[in-house]
């Protein structure tokens, strides 16, 4: 049985490089990192997990790795600060929250969730704000090395044990 915590993610910059690839058509791909997709299928099995992404013009490109590769739900969410507290919080009420995001206005989310995770290469004011920041840069085992974290604290899990 899953724990009650819940971990959402931003998903550009933490599972992408946060880099976004134009042609004169508009906006055409996103990297998405190795191994993380591995690693969230452990934590998903303590914790449910929770996508979202403030990107409209890239939300499909986002949505066809997260849902249709993943099988997971994407959520677009303002990328306001409040805004996009207080829609993770009217989500899951009541409930611990783990969340990771890098971007300039994740310094919000990242004040108020019970745990926060940033990026190596987010903004000092974002990384100021968490309790956790990876070695790994976004869309390079980030999240693979977040994951790893929140098993060994949260679920007392060890990389041994994960096969990670």
């Amino acid at each position: 049985m899953k724990d009650n915590i819940v971990f959402v993610l931003d998903v550009d910059g933490t599972l992408t490089d946060g880099k976004m690839y134009y042609t004169e058509q508009g906006k055409w791909m996103k990297a998405f990192g190795c191994d993380d997709w591995d690693a969230l299928k452990e934590v998903n099995k303590f914790a449910e997990l929770c996508f979202v992404t403030g990107d409209k013009k890239g939300f499909e490109i986002v949505r066809t790795r997260i849902e249709k590769e993943m099988n997971f739900n994407l959520y677009l969410v303002s990328h306001k600060p409040k805004e996009r507290w207080d829609w993770i919080e009217n989500k899951f009420p009541n409930r611990p929250i783990i969340f990771m995001g890098d971007g300039v206005f994740d310094w919000y989310s990242l004040s108020k969730c019970d745990y926060g995770i940033t990026t190596n290469d987010a903004l000092d004011h974002v990384k100021v704000k968490a309790d956790f920041i990876t070695i790994r840069s976004g869309g390079n085992r980030a999240v693979a090395e977040a994951c790893v974290n929140i098993m060994e604290k949260f679920f007392e899990q060890t990389t041994e044990g994960l096969g990670l």
